[in-house]
């Protein structure tokens, strides 16, 4: 049997936990607290990881996923700021060795936020619970979906909380690339975001006389680009 590659993961314990509720073990990728010398760590483990040849590379194909992981939380409005820690590899024995691989990077600061996780369950005529079958979470089934979609992919490693005019534009332009996707939006609603972003010079400065009285805020804009990408995952 030959070793595995995870990730640990480090965050507030609030936004751990969300991917824990989120990212099942019994689909791909998923997360589970692992032992690691006096310590529980949540790691990450993805079949994609399986294939990297050292820590060096593993950590490239996992910054890529999580970066795409915290941009499907943030479509679906609940923002997480997640990074990658150690690289873990599992023994054939459960045992963890980790690898630290230095990298270059920037800290962001997120105000926290509340979240509010409901669980609904099905009761038959008679007030039997109805036991439903195990399925991948939305978060999942995003993910598998931006693998095969390189758009999709792209759009959720662009978008974050602090996004500005440029990047929104640019996951604009890719949710405007596929007809299914631009649809998900009336004509009116695209040309005022796109009349917002040229108002603040994002990509054709207006003239005076073709600004308008009405533009959408960076805020508003954020949450109108986040609502229409979490619409096309769930195409």
């Amino acid at each position: 049997m030959t070793n595995r590659w995870a990730v640990e993961l480090k965050g507030t314990e609030a936004d751990l936990q969300y991917w824990r509720d989120a990212l099942k073990p019994e689909f791909d990728p998923f997360v589970s607290d692992r032992k690691c010398g006096d310590r529980i760590l949540l790691a990450l483990e993805a079949k994609k990881f399986q294939g990297a040849v050292n820590s060096i590379e593993l950590m490239d194909i996992a910054d890529v996923l999580i970066r795409v992981v915290n941009g499907v939380f943030f479509s679906d409005g609940n923002p997480t700021d997640v990074i990658a820690g150690r690289a873990l590899e599992i023994l054939p024995d459960g045992s963890i060795r980790s690898h630290y691989v230095i990298r270059a990077g920037t800290c962001e600061i997120f105000l926290p936020r509340v979240r509010v996780n409901g669980v609904g369950q099905a009761i038959d005529s008679e007030g039997n619970l109805i036991i439903q079958p195990r399925e991948p979470s939305f978060v999942q089934k995003a993910i598998a979906l931006a693998e095969r979609h390189l758009l999709l992919q792209e759009a959720l490693i662009e978008l974050s909380p602090t996004s500005d005019w440029h990047s929104l534009y640019r996951v604009f332009e890719m949710l405007m690339a596929n007809s299914a996707t631009k649809q998900l939006r009336s004509t009116n609603k695209r040309k005022r975001f796109s009349r917002s972003a040229n108002t603040n010079g994002t990509r054709h400065r207006l003239k005076p006389e073709e600004k308008f009285d009405n533009p959408q805020s960076i805020m508003d804009a954020r949450v109108f680009i986040a609502d229409w990408l979490a619409d096309a995952l769930r195409l």
